[in-house]
This record gives C-alpha cells, structure tokens and sequence, in this order.
C-alpha cells in the first residue's frame, strides 16, 4: 500500500489519537516529497502531541524534493502549520531555508514569529543578518529580543557577524543601536568591545546607557579604563552606579589597572552628596584594595554615616596592599584604632596584620594566575587561583604526564622580588622538580631537581622589579607538578 493512499490518510486523520498517530509515524518512515502537504495539513491542530509526531515525521522523510516541498509549503499555510513546518526545517537542519523563514517570521501570529526567528538563530548565516537588523527599530519588545537572541546565535556561529553589526551601528536609529550594542556584548571580543566603547560619545541618551551597561557586563576587563571614565564624567546616579559595578568586579581580573578603578571611584565618592550613592561608592572601594582605596576609605572614617563600613573596609584593604605600602597601611591602622569603630573581632585581624607588618611580605597573594600552557586542571585541583590564594588546603594541578606546564601570576602590583618559595601537593611527589623562573619573560633561574625541605622549597636569585612572574616547568616530581602555595618575596621568607 503507498503512503499516500487514502488508507493512511483516513487513519491519519482518526478520532482515535493512538491510530491517528501510528499512521502519521507511517508516513515518516515510508513516505516521500509527495507527503508533505498531507502531513501539513495534520499539523494544523493545537493538540501538541499530534504537531510533534507530524514534524518527526516530516524530519524522517527521505527522497529528493523533500526540504524543497517544506519550503513551498510553509508560506502559504495557516499558521498553525507554520508552526509545524517551521519546526519540521529546524529538525532537518535545512539552512536553505532562510528565505522563506525570514517571510514567515513577520507573520501577524506571535508564535509563528517566536518559532522562525529561533530557528533562524540556528540555522541561517550572516546573509539574514541585515534583514534582521532592519527589523530592529519596529519590533515589539518580545520581538526584539528575539531579534537579538537569533543574531546572537548567528554571531556565535561565524565571527563575520561581527563586523557586519559593527557597520551597522554607523546611523542606526536609537532603538536598533541599543539592541546592536547588547548584541555585541553578548559575541565578546575586542572588536565587538570597540565598537560598544565608541557608543559611549552617542548624542542618544539611550545608547549610552546601553553600552555603559553592557561594559559593566564585559567578561574580561578590556574597557576598565572607559567605565572609570564614566563614573569621572557622568552626570546622573544610575550610570555612574552602573559603571562602579562594572569596575568593582572587572579590578580583580587587571590588579596592575586595579589603581586606575579605585581612583575614578574616590574621586566620585568625594564629590556626590547623595547618601546611598556615597554607600555603593565606598562598597565598591572597598572592593579594589589599592592605595586610592585605602586612603578614600580611611577619609570616610569620620563620616558617621560610613564610619562603621569604612573601618572594616581599611582593614580588609590593609590586609592586601600592606606588602606595597607599609608606610600608609601603618598609619590607616592607628587612626582606626584611635576611631573606636573596631569591634573585637577587627582589633584580633589588625593585631595579627600589625605583628605581619614586621616579616617578609608575600608578593604572589592578590595577583591573578593563570595557566598559559592551555592544559585542563585534574582531579580535585581548584583551578589557577588557588596556587597564590593563601590557602594550602587548595592547589593547582592539571592533566598529567604533560611535556609543559606553565603557571603564571600577574602581580597585583610591580614588585622587586629575589627569592621563590613552593608549597608542593605532597613531599617530593607532584610538585615541580624542574622549571625556570622568568620574571617579565626573561629567565631569572634555572632550577633542575629540586630537593623540598618538608614539602617546601626556597629559591634565591638576583633581586629583579618586575610586574610578571612564571614558573614554566619541565619536569615534576611525580605525574604532575601540584602546587599548594607559589610565594614571593624580597628578602629570605618567614619560617613556616
């Protein structure tokens, strides 16, 4: 019996749903081009157990013609199977489609619209991208942003949609190039972030704030130095809230730019008079422990409205910064004790910090480490961080058995250091036996099997300022070279 006699197609269209549906599964599997308008037109129902078994039958068809009938198909059917048709195309990945998936996606029906323009972010190419920009301006809110969700799954797809939505924001109206702002911020990258950075000077009021909140998101830190700038010039709360957070989060990902942030955010907090604006300031500060910071914060102490949050943001910032600024740090510590906004617990960490204040200092803790050698991390390891975090009860470790291993830490400020020390995962087994130390990529010791001392190992070189430090590691004692604690010094370090 062929597929299309009216056999099947009576029992297609049974009362009974269990015939109804063996019949439309029929039609999937033996079917052809000929059966698409059949099974369209079963799509046509609201039961969403028949549309489902119609578009997997549709997406089973095999033969010539097959996506070709969909296609003919889909303009000129009700909505209802439309929406069947639409989803049958993305089942079968048929990024011909595009065409008659731009038609229907400006369909008076909403969810003919929401169904084509999801599959369009996952099919088509950047050949829809301006007709969907296009649409931008006009589109309902719901609209847009599905607009924006298919131009971003385009984008993720080719990184040429980058460049088209670059030229695109030249003489867009305000509308489409807010949405073209968020779109670039959701793709990423230095020319997207360039481009959202350049909307920053747009005579739109709307397209400033946009890109402001879409740098405040920006995944790395690349415009630090625009959102100080906004938080030094611009004239109302919001944008200026906007921008703090942006520099509050990205400061720790750039500890050499973490200064610039502090210093546009003490500025701001000494010259508004708005009480929660001068809260979220000093929040923010405390937040980016820098010397600006500190002596921001220490200003605040006799603000009684701050006064509390100031003293325990001194000494959380002292803690940090101490190693580059003894003097400063020393002085912040005795006004705070004389300001009597200490509580027990704050007079036990600045005791300790102060009985800290007379030892070697530790230049690694506040840095940002990272692992250059593109290896994942193994077992239990706790990422990068954890090797200059302060804690031994977390450590670096990736994949075994590696020819390379490279850690690297970006000192939170340019130090002058002449002595290493490693706390290895175990004695002798997973730590690093062989590696140079480069400091701003020039190697400044060679060390091959190194003996530990009680899981420890101190290493002496000629005292060098840098802002970088390396260890790029050969060989390990064990399958890998765990590291529990990297630390740097100036002088010999403190006993353990």
């Amino acid at each position: 019996m062929p597929p299309s006699s009216p056999a099947v197609t009576r029992a297609a269209a049974s009362p009974q749903p269990e015939v109804r549906r063996a019949a439309v599964k029929t039609l999937g599997l033996v079917g052809n081009a000929s059966v698409v308008d059949t099974l369209a037109r079963l799509g046509g129902t609201d039961s969403d157990e028949d549309q489902k078994a119609v578009v997997e039958a549709l997406a089973r068809l095999r033969g010539p013609g097959v996506d070709a009938a969909i296609r003919d198909a889909l303009e000129a059917a009700p909505p209802a199977r439309q929406r069947t048709l639409v989803r049958a195309i993305a089942a079968r990945e048929d990024r011909a489609a595009t065409h008659g998936l731009l038609s229907v996606s400006r369909s008076p029906d909403p969810a003919v619209r929401t169904e084509a323009l999801r599959t369009l972010g996952r099919l088509a190419d950047t050949s829809a991208c301006a007709p969907l920009v296009q649409r931008l301006s006009q589109a309902t809110p719901d609209d847009r942003e599905r607009l924006e969700g298919a131009l971003v799954e385009i984008g993720r797809r080719d990184t040429a949609t980058v460049p088209i939505l670059v030229q695109a924001l030249n003489g867009a109206p305000p509308l489409t190039a807010a949405s073209l702002v968020g779109v670039l911020g959701a793709l990423g990258g230095s020319p997207a972030c360039a481009a959202v950075r350049q909307q920053l000077q747009s005579d739109q009021p709307e397209v400033r704030l946009a890109a402001v909140r879409v740098l405040a998101d920006w995944p790395d830190a690349e415009p630090l130095d625009d959102l100080a700038a906004v938080v030094e010039t611009a004239g109302d709360t919001r944008t200026r809230a906007i921008a703090a957070r942006g520099l509050n989060r990205m400061a720790p990902q750039a500890p050499a730019r973490a200064a610039r942030a502090a210093e546009a955010l003490a500025g701001a907090l000494a010259t508004t008079t708005d009480a929660t604006e001068r809260k979220n300031l000093l929040a923010a500060l405390i937040g980016i422990p820098s010397l600006p910071s500190l002596q921001a914060v220490h200003a605040q102490l006799k603000q009684p409205e701050l006064a509390s949050a100031a003293a325990a943001g001194l000494l959380g910032i002292s803690e940090v910064i101490y190693p580059w600024h003894l003097a400063e740090v020393k002085t912040a510590l005795s006004d705070l004790r004389r300001s009597g906004s200490l509580s027990p617990e704050m007079t036990k960490r600045a005791d300790a910090l102060t009985a800290r204040l007379g030892q070697p200092a530790n230049f690694a803790l506040g840095g940002l480490a990272s692992s250059p050698d593109g290896i994942e991390k193994d077992g239990d390891a706790h990422g990068d961080q954890a090797a200059i975090d302060g804690n031994p009860d977390t450590y670096w470790d990736e994949v075994d058995n590696q020819q390379l291993y490279r850690l690297r830490v970006q000192l939170r400020e340019r130090s002058t250091i002449g002595w290493l020390r490693i706390l290895g995962f175990n004695h002798q087994n997973y730590a690093p036996k062989d590696f140079e130390i480069r400091c701003d990529d020039r190697v400044v010791k060679t060390v091959t099997d190194a003996a530990y001392t009680n899981n420890r190992l101190t290493v002496a070189f000629p005292p060098v300022t840098c802002s970088v430090v390396e260890l790029v590691i050969t060989g390990a004692h064990g399958p890998s070279p765990a590291v529990r604690e990297l630390e740097f010094y100036a002088e010999p370090p403190p006993k353990p």
